[in-house]
């Protein structure tokens, strides 16, 4: 009767250890680790970020899913900083209003930039949780989902075009490289 009473609280540990093993594997795997390319954030990621003053590339913009699908936008980002072995983050804040993302864009000013952040369209370095924008567009979301509308509606295909995409992820590299900035998620970029 002991004999069995130990076996019965053996085979308990056994399946409590092994249960609990499972659990924290599968919570570890939901964390996943940002890949080479870009890296699509919420907004309560994106906050985070700035928050714990990291340092990283960002393209925001504000415009319909469906659009962005259609004129492959995010596709040629991927591929342009897949190229150059670089991570970086994409938002969209298509839910955000003006007035929302005029205090975001001041709550997360970076000291050294003269330029304001358009968060609703904007490529920039994030340095210490500061947003400095390298191309920002002064749109409000009315003009910006309009224009991403009118690239959708004229069958812009940004993979055809990818020289123009190229180009921006080059800038923003040349930036980063210049001013020596160490991107959180990167071990250092190659000359």
């Amino acid at each position: 009767m002991v004999l069995g009473l130990i076996n019965k609280i053996r085979k308990s540990s056994f399946l409590f250890l092994f249960s609990t093993l499972l659990i924290v594997g599968i919570l570890s795997g939901c964390q996943s680790s940002p890949q080479i390319g870009i890296n699509e954030l919420s907004t309560r990621q994106l906050e985070k970020k700035l928050d714990n003053h990291e340092t990283f590339i960002l393209f925001s913009f504000s415009a319909n899913e469906k659009d962005i699908e259609k004129t492959k936008l995010i596709e040629a980002f991927n591929d342009s900083f897949r190229r150059s072995g670089v991570t970086a983050y994409y938002i969209n804040l298509k839910d955000m209003s003006d007035k929302e993302s005029r205090k975001l864009a001041q709550k997360y000013v970076h000291p050294k930039s003269g330029d304001e952040w358009n968060p609703l369209f904007s490529m920039s370095v994030v340095e210490n949780g500061g947003v400095y924008p390298l191309n920002s567009k002064n749109m409000n979301s009315e003009e910006v989902q309009a224009f991403f509308k009118t690239e959708a509606n004229n069958n812009v295909d940004h993979l055809q075009q990818i020289s123009n995409i190229d180009q921006d992820v080059r800038k923003t590299l040349e930036y980063i490289q210049f001013y020596e900035i160490n991107l959180t998620d990167q071990k250092e970029l190659t000359k």
